[in-house]
């Protein structure tokens, strides 16, 4: 929720970053991607998100059939070149050292990395606090 909210007052910018902590991760971001290219907003990246849970919780592991079940939940997707997307997140991951999820990166000013979380969330909820001191001070 306090991701959500920051988002829905325009506080921050966010990127998904998915890490490859699992043998599925590859086949779930790819579809995850694919799927941004036909709705990029934020609320369907959530809803999106969601259903591959739930497909990861199936034991999902095969193209077509995970296919099916996007389609079965109303997800349309739009495959795409996907080696921009995957060399920017190998990017990412490797300047920031991430190797676990959930993790977060907050760069105002200065960047901080935040793992886990309960270190995340903690990291978010100051990042809203701070930024509605700022917006009540006239920042």
């Amino acid at each position: 929720p306090v991701l959500v909210d920051l988002m829905d007052k325009e506080m921050i910018h966010l990127t998904f970053v998915d890490t490859p902590t699992s043998p599925q991760t590859a086949l779930y971001a790819r579809y995850f991607i694919y799927a941004l290219n036909a709705n990029n907003s934020f609320q369907h990246a959530l809803l999106v998100r969601n259903i591959l849970f739930e497909a990861a919780d199936k034991m999902i592991k095969e193209k077509g059939k995970l296919e099916e079940f996007l389609q079965h939940k109303g997800i349309e997707i739009r495959p795409m070149d996907l080696s921009f997307v995957f060399n920017f997140w190998n990017r990412l991951l490797k300047e920031n050292n991430i190797h676990t999820t959930p993790s977060c990166v907050i760069t105002n000013g200065e960047k901080k990395i935040f793992k886990g979380s309960v270190e995340v969330l903690k990291a978010l909820e100051n990042l809203k606090e701070n930024f509605e001191k700022g917006r009540k001070a006239g920042n």
